[in-house]
């Protein structure tokens, strides 16, 4: 099984038992707004980053949230930096009481500012972007804690850059012409709602 596999099957059965679950009284959460942090998951694993959260649910089906995704890389010549600033709509059409199934899309600003060394000193590069991520997830609480959310999801995840720049194993490229990303991307997060 290849890493990617790997990385999204718990993802996957977890949304799939979510499904599956028996119907029950919803949970409120209309009016709630939420903090909380996430791990995304990707084939790369320039694709794995932490995120910081706000979830406001406008009603028991509809939500929105505001995101700020975060990586630091880097090895003995190098460090990049990525981050990403997001926001997602979010439908819930299927409500339980511990549990929501969620489709969503996300879009949002990147950027990527790589400083490496060369044979001229230190160099900057960086690349500005924009992506868009639709996905299914879900939502579930623990009867005896309300309040904390646990979240699941798997999307497809679609991104533009200005400029090209792949790194890696001591070699470098980098190219003012434009560069397109795309993959499957899972994430696992919690949320605690106030």
């Amino acid at each position: 099984m290849d890493v990617m596999k790997s990385k999204t099957l718990l993802p996957a059965l977890v949304l799939g038992g979510l499904i599956t679950a028996p119907a029950a009284m919803a949970t409120e959460r209309a009016d709630l707004f939420g903090v909380g942090l996430s791990m995304t998951l990707g084939e790369d694993d320039r694709d794995d980053k932490v995120a910081l959260s706000g979830r406001y649910w406008l009603s028991e089906q509809t939500g929105v949230q505001g995101s700020v995704y975060y990586r630091d890389d880097s090895e003995w010549w190098y460090e990049a930096t990525t981050y990403e600033l997001a926001v997602k709509g979010i439908f819930a059409p299927v409500v339980r009481e511990h549990s929501r199934l969620m489709l969503s899309l996300e879009a949002g600003y990147a950027n990527v500012d790589l400083e490496y060394d060369s044979k001229w000193g230190k160099q900057d590069r960086n690349a500005d972007g924009w992506f868009v991520y639709p996905a299914i997830g879900a939502e579930f609480t623990l009867s005896s804690l309300p309040q904390l959310g646990l979240n699941i999801e798997i999307g497809y995840k679609y991104t533009k850059f200005d400029r090209t720049i792949e790194y890696d194993n001591n070699s470098l490229s980098y190219s003012d012409s434009g560069t397109e990303n795309q993959g499957i991307l899972g994430a696992v997060g919690v949320i605690y709602y106030f």
